[in-house]
């Protein structure tokens, strides 16, 4: 579990309030999990999530 914020305006995700979005006049929202929301988001848009490896606390990702 990761928590952290979207992006009021544009639902950008981020670990952290105040680097959610450069789109400023937007409250950052707290999301339970952001690595939850991220998957879920992949899987909607038609992607395809791959575990890889051990666990580790950085996250990254790569589009195809």
């Amino acid at each position: 579990m990761a928590p952290g914020y979207e992006c009021g305006r544009c639902s950008t995700l981020s670990l952290d309030a105040d680097n959610c979005c450069p789109d400023w006049g937007a409250a950052a929202l707290p999301v339970p999990d952001v690595i939850e929301e991220m998957v879920s988001r992949v899987l909607e848009d038609g992607g395809e999530v791959l575990v890889a490896g051990d666990w580790s606390p950085r996250s990254c990702a790569r589009i195809r």
